[in-house]
């Protein structure tokens, strides 16, 4: 195409149809067969660094540790259940339904051993001497302690819902530990009675020592251990105990003042005969509790408590 004049000629070829389809005149350059251009990849250098998802952070796996406790389903079967906490109104109620169910082997039991105890120690206190009020108190502690033993092993004895042994099996089976059971019991009652002098040390001592005679029972530790067993029992439940024994000397109590109003309006002879029947009557409670206490303890801690020796041993071929 001729330019103005003066100007050199367009030596560039006219555009054809194509050209003007495609929107603009050709660009002169090399064929598009012709040699590669030299030069970096059209893409780029590749950039180092890190990945896209980021450095792997080091830690605990997501699910996180294992956490000790029970399986899912619960404690095993027969795996003693902890609740944490002594329930004052359970235990109450469980000494009153044992001492129910299981009277036809309490009373004559009680009988037994506080119908002569009672009247050789009443004895003794009329007469008004201190050696004889001593003895007195020495005969009453050692009643007690054969008695509550005897009731220890009873309670043990229906853990399962049954009583398995017979009241003279049941003696029997505490036998082995009658002598340290009656030295360990006269100890701390004198230290209990000298606590009481100031008032609260005795209650005290009476609280985290309310249980040594089941530990002794079931557990036999040497010496004076059973003292230290029933503090640790104890320790964590003192109110709860302290609420039972309460409750028990409260109940106890009334009746006691009830009959000695009776035997004092009465002669010697009637007095004894009270206080005896008065004996036989309330001692299934104290020893009732002292049993029950120690078992719901033992609960409450998540311990397994101890077979009696009373039971008999199971029959090889199974029969009852």
């Amino acid at each position: 195409m001729a330019g103005p004049p003066g100007e050199p000629a367009d030596s560039s070829p006219e555009p054809t149809e194509p050209d003007r389809r495609a929107g603009g005149p050709v660009v002169d350059g090399p064929p598009a067969g012709g040699p590669p251009v030299d030069g970096p990849p059209v893409e780029g250098p590749q950039v180092e660094g890190p990945q896209v998802e980021g450095p792997q952070v080091e830690g605990p796996p997501v699910d996180g540790p294992p956490v000790e406790g029970p399986p899912v389903g619960g404690p095993p079967v027969g795996a003693p259940r902890s609740s944490g906490q002594l329930d004052v109104g359970a235990v109450i109620r469980k000494v009153w339904s044992i001492y129910v169910d299981q009277a036809p082997v309490l009373m004559p039991a009680a009988a037994v051993v506080f119908v002569f105890t009672g009247i050789v120690a009443a004895l003794l206190a009329e007469s008004g001497s201190a050696g004889a009020l001593l003895l007195a108190e020495v005969i009453v502690i050692v009643a007690v302690m054969v008695f509550t033993a005897m009731v220890v092993e009873l309670v043990a004895d229906i853990q399962d819902g049954r009583r398995d042994s017979s009241p003279g099996q049941l003696l029997r089976a505490a036998s082995p530990v009658l002598g340290q059971l009656i030295l360990v019991g006269i100890l701390a009652s004198i230290v209990i009675v000298l606590g009481f002098i100031l008032i609260v040390p005795g209650l005290v001592l009476l609280t985290i020592w309310s249980v040594f005679v089941p530990v002794i029972v079931l557990e036999r530790p040497p010496g004076l251990g059973s003292l230290t067993r029933s503090r640790e029992l104890v320790r964590g439940s003192g109110w709860q105990v302290f609420g039972v024994l309460l409750i028990l000397f409260v109940l106890i109590g009334v009746l006691a003042v009830v009959l000695a109003v009776v035997a004092a309006s009465a002669g010697t002879a009637v007095g004894i005969v009270v206080r005896v029947v008065f004996g036989v009557l309330t001692q299934p409670l104290g020893a009732l509790a002292a049993a029950v206490l120690y078992f719901e303890l033992l609960r409450a801690r998540g311990e397994r408590p101890a077979q009696s020796s009373a039971a008999p041993a199971p029959d090889p071929f199974g029969r009852a």
